[in-house]
C-alpha cells in the first residue's frame, strides 16, 4: 500500500505525458553532457553554481517542452491518418453513435478501416475522401488509446525500443519515489466536443476530423488518470535527497493546478521565474536571487563555460 502525503504537505499531481516527456528529457544526451562537463570540472568552478542551477533546469524545460511539442505533432498525424480511413458517412456515424473522439470509437471495438470500402463498389459513395497517399505512423500501429501510442512513441522515437515505462520506473527509484495513478478517470467518449451531425460536405467531413485531434497535455487526463507522487518508505535513491521536491526540481515538474486547464497554444517553452525551487508547507516558491538571470545570459554562460573547457584541455 503507496504511503500516504505527509499532512504537512499536499499531494503532488502531475499529468502522465508530463511526467513521460521529462522523464524522456532527463535522459537526453545533452544533459548527460552537461552534467559530466559539470562534474569533470575543475575544483574551483568558473560559473557561480546559481548560474549552473540556471542553465541546467533551462536545459531541462527547453528538452522537455520541445519533446512534448514532437509528441503533439506525431500524435495529430497519426488521429489525422486514422481518421482519413473513414468515409463521410461512417464519421459522421461513428460521431454519432461512439462520440467525437477518434480514440472511443477504437476502444468501441470499431475497425481501422472504413467498412464501405471493403463492402461496396469503389466510388459508389460520391462523398468518401481520396485514399490517402502516406501517413507517418511513427511505427506506431493497432494501438487502442492514446496512452498506448505515446508510450509506443517515446519508447521508439526516443529510447530506442526501450519501454518507456520502465525508464520511467528507473528514474522515479533514482529519486526513491513512485508515481500512484489517481482512482478516477472519466470516459473517454466525454472528454471532447466535436460534430456529430449526420451527413454532411466534404468540408465540413475534414472540419469534423480536425475537431479529433488532440492536443497534448488536454484535457488533463486523456492520456490517463492524473499520478501522485509519493516517496517510497526506506527505498534506495542515487539521487537528490529521496524526496518529491528533489524529484520535482531536477526534472522540472510543476506541480498540477487542478483549478487551471491547458490547451494546445501552452504548448510552448514557458520558463519558471527563477529555479532552482525551494519547498514549503504551500507548496513550490521560488529562489528569488539577487540579480535575475536571463535565458539569454544563460546560453552566453554556456559559451564560455565550454570556452574555459576547451581551452584547458588544449593546454594540456
Amino acid at each position: 500500500m503507496p504511503p500516504s502525503p505527509s499532512p504537512s504537505h499536499p499531494p503532488f499531481l502531475t499529468t502522465q505525458d508530463s511526467l513521460l516527456h521529462a522523464a524522456v528529457a532527463y535522459a537526453s544526451n545533452k544533459r548527460a553532457t552537461l552534467d559530466a562537463l559539470l562534474v569533470h570540472s575543475t575544483a574551483t568552478p568558473i560559473l557561480p553554481p546559481e548560474l549552473i542551477l540556471q542553465v541546467r533546469a533551462h536545459l531541462q524545460h527547453i528538452q522537455s517542452d520541445q519533446i512534448a511539442a514532437t509528441s503533439s505533432e506525431a500524435l495529430a498525424r497519426y488521429e489525422y491518418a486514422a481518421a482519413s480511413r473513414y468515409c463521410a458517412e461512417c464519421t459522421a456515424y461513428n460521431q454519432h453513435v461512439f462520440g467525437p473522439d477518434v480514440w472511443s470509437w477504437f476502444e468501441a471495438g470499431v475497425t481501422e478501416e472504413c467498412a464501405c470500402r471493403t463492402v461496396t463498389p469503389s466510388g459508389a459513395l460520391p462523398d468518401r475522401p481520396p485514399e490517402p497517399k502516406e501517413f507517418e505512423f511513427e511505427g506506431v500501429r493497432a494501438v487502442r488509446t492514446r496512452r498506448d501510442w505515446l508510450y509506443a512513441h517515446l519508447s521508439l522515437v526516443y529510447l530506442a525500443g526501450k519501454d518507456v515505462s520502465t525508464h520511467v520506473d528507473s528514474v522515479l527509484s533514482s529519486f526513491g519515489c513512485e508515481a500512484v495513478p489517481r482512482k478516477h478517470l472519466p470516459p473517454s467518449s466525454g472528454v471532447y466536443a466535436g460534430v456529430t451531425s449526420m451527413g454532411g460536405s466534404r468540408k465540413e467531413h475534414a472540419a469534423s476530423k480536425a475537431s479529433l485531434l488532440t492536443p497534448m497535455g488536454s484535457p488533463e487526463e486523456a492520456f490517463g488518470p492524473l499520478l501522485t507522487l509519493n516517496p517510497v518508505a526506506g527505498a534506495a535513491h542515487t539521487v537528490g535527497d529521496g524526496t518529491v521536491q528533489s524529484l520535482m526540481r531536477e526534472l522540472c515538474i510543476s506541480p498540477h493546478d487542478a483549478s487551471s486547464t491547458r490547451n494546445n497554444s501552452d504548448r510552448k517553452m514557458n520558463f519558471p521565474a527563477v529555479y532552482p525551487c525551494a519547498f514549503n508547507d504551500s507548496g513550490p516558491t521560488p529562489i528569488h536571487f539577487k540579480f535575475p538571470i536571463s535565458r539569454s545570459a544563460c546560453f552566453v554562460a554556456i559559451a564560455v563555460f565550454f570556452a574555459f573547457r576547451l581551452a584547458s584541455v588544449l593546454r594540456i
